[in-house]
């Protein structure tokens, strides 16, 4: 359980830096971190879950990464 909900609070983390960047290195390293957590296919229940969000910015931003993850396991 503690795995889940800390892997759940990096994911929801990375999203907000993507969202709210401090520089534009701060895009990329969060972007490349978030990338290298879905490599790992269990993550990909996170971005569903955080369809279920209210703030709209980060239902949108896990949607996105949902796609694309879905599309890099599916060309696979």
């Amino acid at each position: 359980m503690y795995v889940k909900q800390k892997t759940m609070e990096q994911i929801t983390t990375l999203l907000s830096r993507v969202q709210n960047p401090q520089s534009t290195d701060d895009i990329v390293n969060a972007t490349k971190e978030l990338l290298e957590l879905f490599k790992e296919p269990s993550t990909i229940i996170f971005l569903f879950t955080l369809l279920n969000n209210q703030e709209f910015g980060l239902r949108q931003y896990a949607a996105v990464f949902l796609k694309k993850c879905i599309k890099n396991c599916w060309d696979d």
